[in-house]
């Protein structure tokens, strides 16, 4: 059993399209990985390998050896899927599918198709990120503490370059911001109040228009 992949804008924004448009990889898969059953994890760095020359593409060189993906699942009872071990970038959890994940654990969550995207080019999608747990020092004294082991909150922007973020958005451009930038972009929270989507360097999950920290 392999979590349903994830959709990646590695690929050339030509070829994002076709793949949010199509969906052919998220529907190829329809199970969720259980924790603690050694289920192998299929996710958004392995649906792009094939137009990676080699995996190292995924490591910063100013973070190197970069998350260790590996380590995480391997927390959860869960393993990799061979392909890959370290990267230095997490993704938007709120723009792929995500069906093993929180907010949704175990629930079908649906993939966004770009028709979709209100906002394509204030719309997150990878990011310069540090791996935190719990009990880990915070990248920012704003930082909500993380709850869990994979969530948004495991995954802050890490402002290492030049006390900044290199971001990626799903029109296919990329944009470095100070560490307390804004990007536009409002959603709707849980007690019904608008808020920004993103909030440097702690959150940048969420699409505008939707909910925030998802």
């Amino acid at each position: 059993m392999e979590y349903p992949p994830y959709h990646d804008s590695l690929l050339t924004p030509d070829t994002l399209q076709e793949h949010y448009k199509t969906h052919d990889i998220a529907k190829t898969h329809h199970n969720v990985a259980c924790l603690d059953s050694n289920n192998r994890v299929f996710t958004v760095f392995d649906a792009v390998q094939p137009y990676m020359k080699n995996a190292d593409i995924l490591v910063c060189p100013s973070n190197r050896p970069g998350i260790d993906f590996v380590a995480i699942l391997r927390s959860l009872g869960l393993r990799g899927s061979g392909n890959f071990r370290y990267a230095s970038y997490a993704l938007n959890f709120a723009l792929f599918q995500d069906p093993a994940l929180p907010p949704g654990l175990f629930a079908d969550d649906p993939v966004v198709p770009l028709a979709a995207i209100q906002d394509p080019v204030n719309t997150t999608m990878f990011y310069d990120s540090v791996y935190k747990r719990p009990t880990d020092p915070l990248i920012d004294p704003r930082c909500p503490r993380p709850v869990g082991l994979f969530g948004w909150d495991n995954f802050p922007g890490d402002p290492r370059h030049k006390d900044g973020i290199n971001i990626n958005f799903v029109d296919g451009h990329a944009k470095w911001y100070r560490r307390d930038g804004k990007i536009p972009g409002k959603s709707i929270d849980s007690n019904g109040r608008e808020v920004d989507t993103y909030t440097l360097p702690c959150d940048l999950s969420g699409i505008p228009g939707g909910k925030p920290n998802t």
